[in-house]
């Protein structure tokens, strides 16, 4: 059996302001690797509402 560790990242992307989430994973003391890329939410419509106001840098 080995150690399994998963990362989410979110991220604002595009010109349409569209919320995203990434997913890393690790196995054991290897490398970290991309896993998947999805909607942050569930996109009605095709559209997604955004803060366009107070979002700030961390």
């Amino acid at each position: 059996m080995k150690e399994v560790e998963y990362w989410g990242l979110v991220a604002i992307v595009g010109t349409k302001q569209i919320k995203v989430r990434a997913v890393l994973r690790r196995v054991g003391d290897g490398n970290i690797t991309f896993w998947s890329v999805m909607p942050y939410s569930k996109i009605k419509d095709g559209k997604q509402r955004m803060f366009m106001e107070g979002i700030e840098d961390e």
